[in-house]
């Protein structure tokens, strides 16, 4: 536990910087683009981007595990030309999908986002066109780390992106003067690049292995991958259609409503990234080789993850729900950015946050069902979400315009948990029902409580302070009560931070 603890330590710490950075890289670009259609142009062209090896990197994440984990120190040389061949084996379709990228954009940009504006539309057309670069280097980028997280090596993945985030905020500072918004794009061309080199670099490091233009359509590895992919791959892709559906029907709102919508979930994700996808990253290996060991140990591991991770993310929830104008002002606005866009962006993440407990427990479930190796369950999870999200869309969008994007994703996110719940109880792959619900419910009680309370003191107390000093007093009395209130939780602080 002891080691377990040091290396989650670890990986937060560097997932903190790298997450800081990436912040800084957003508020640069806030600074010197502002809140307009050139940023709603960029923010389309990278989730595009994004969309299409976020699949990509779920699926090594998830299936390389099983695959070498075990295998690793018992079958290194084994392993290691596995990985070379599946590489190989990988470069014709990297090579296929950055082509088609950059010879169909205007195509691309229409399906994904038909309701922009001219000026969006250009831009967005000549920014994908220069970030379909991009898109090999992110391939082999992901396998490479994939891979080094199935054998216990992390870090590779933070070092990587605060490469990447250091490269894009330099490419604005030496070259905007010159080439504008592009500086932008151009930041993160060069960024993939040197975070590729940098994966590659520790993975000869780390295993010294030889790349061989070897390639065996035959392998028995490789065709497992494919089989045990396919679900995870239409899942993924599933549930970043989901994200792209938001800015679907964003596109046909004022302009500003995709903009607001990436930054509410820039700062919506980065509990998620720096605590939530690490621990379960992190665990996952362990939660796989577990699985085969003991059911009881199993489902008590399932528990306690979603435990303590609700501990974790319900005083941000807190706070995002509280002080969501002051935290986007405090952020945000500087330069370029306008109060249209505080508003906007701090509307869209109280909705958003709303979401974050229900994801905490989908996350965790998802983790148990692919180390159960019973990938149909989230796939199916994946696109009865895709098609609630879909309809609320429609139906809160039309009410409350982007507010109501930001509600669907959250309503569609607690359906999935609830949902997802349910079929791994039913299947005997996770058997924690009953304390799942009493933690759940001791949870949502609680956080209401502390909302109330918060609002009750910033409406008689703290009104007359400045934003900043809101935010800070606000945030510790939070996290006291938390701490405080950690036994009623059935949280042991002391035996955790000891390692027990």
């Amino acid at each position: 536990m002891g080691t377990l603890r040091n290396t989650l330590l670890l990986i937060l710490i560097l997932s903190l910087c790298s997450k800081g950075i990436g912040f800084l890289r957003d508020l640069m670009i806030t600074n010197y683009v502002g809140f307009n259609a050139k940023t709603d142009a960029i923010f389309v062209s990278i989730s595009i981007v994004t969309l299409i090896f976020s699949v990509f990197n779920t699926t090594i994440r998830t299936t390389f595990s099983p695959l070498f984990s075990s295998r690793y120190l018992k079958e290194k040389a084994a392993v290691l030309e596995e990985y070379n061949n599946i590489q190989n084996l990988f470069l014709l379709p990297f090579i296929i999908i950055s082509l088609t990228v950059y010879l169909f954009p205007g195509f691309i940009i229409s399906i994904f986002t038909p309701g922009l504006n001219e000026d969006s539309f250009s831009y967005s057309v000549n920014f994908l066109k220069i970030l379909s670069f991009m898109l090999i280097f992110y391939g082999f980028y992901y396998l490479s780390t994939g891979f080094l997280q199935s054998i216990k090596i992390y870090k590779t993945v933070e070092i990587g992106t605060i490469i990447n985030n250091f490269t894009i905020i330099a490419c604005i500072a030496i070259f905007f003067q010159k080439y504008n918004i592009y500086s932008v794009v151009i930041g993160y061309v060069i960024g993939s690049i040197l975070q590729f080199m940098y994966a590659q670099w520790v993975l000869r490091k780390k295993t010294n292995i030889k790349f061989k233009p070897k390639i065996r359509f035959r392998d028995k590895n490789f065709n497992e991958y494919i089989s045990t992919s396919k679900y995870i791959v239409f899942g993924s892709l599933v549930t970043q259609l989901t994200v792209i559906s938001d800015k679907f029907v964003a596109s046909f709102f004022d302009a500003g409503s995709i903009t607001a919508l990436h930054y509410a979930s820039t700062v919506k994700n980065l509990p998620l990234n720096i605590v939530i996808l690490v621990v379960t990253n992190v665990l996952f290996t362990n939660l796989s080789i577990l699985k085969e060991e003991s059911k009881e140990k199993f489902d008590k591991l399932i528990t306690l993850q979603v435990k303590y991770l609700l501990y974790l993310i319900c005083p941000i929830i807190v706070i995002f729900i509280c002080y969501s104008e002051e935290l986007i002002r405090l952020l945000f606005y500087r330069g370029a950015f306008t109060e249209q866009g505080i508003e906007m962006t701090s509307q869209a993440l109280v909705a958003y946050a709303i979401g974050l407990f229900f994801w905490v427990i989908k996350e965790v479930y998802t983790k148990a069902a692919y180390a159960s190796k019973n990938i149909k369950i989230p796939f199916y999870t994946s696109i009865l979400s895709l098609f609630i999200n879909l309809i609320f869309n429609v139906i809160l969008g039309y009410f409350l315009g982007h507010i109501g994007i930001a509600l669907a994703t959250s309503l569609s996110i607690a359906v999935n948990c609830f949902f997802l719940m349910n079929k791994l109880e039913k299947n005997g792959i996770v058997e924690n029902k009953k304390e799942m619900l009493t933690i759940t419910m001791k949870n949502i009680i609680f956080l209401f409580i502390v909302i109330f309370f918060i609002n009750i003191l910033d409406e008689f107390l703290f009104f007359h302070f400045d934003y900043m000093i809101r935010i800070i007093i606000g945030s510790i009395i939070i996290f006291l009560i938390y701490i405080s209130c950690a036994k009623l939780l059935g949280i042991e602080i002391n035996k955790f931070m000891r390692g027990k």
